[in-house]
């Protein structure tokens, strides 16, 4: 649980949510929408690179109980979206 405790708190050091909010005030509505496929990609890589963890930790023999509680979710729920 720890080093997902690191990585959250990694996420704290690139600025904050008010940052992203002011960039994207200054764009014009032409704009903004050419930003989303950016954003949808990082987001597919980093559910990709949870899911690889995941993985990794259950065949290490981490319940599906201590993944779902790292990531605040129910066992069910944990083994729903990572199930391999």
């Amino acid at each position: 649980m720890q080093q997902l405790d690191e990585l959250d708190h990694e996420g704290d050091r690139h600025g904050d949510e008010h940052d992203l909010a002011d960039e994207w005030s200054v764009m014009s509505d032409e704009e903004s929408p050419a930003h989303l496929p950016r954003i949808a990609a990082t987001a597919s890589q980093v559910e990709a690179g949870l899911r690889e963890r995941v993985l990794e930790l259950r065949a290490r023999g981490i319940t599906w109980v201590r993944v779902g509680e790292a990531l605040g979710m129910t066992r069910q729920s944990a083994w729903e979206r990572f199930k391999g």
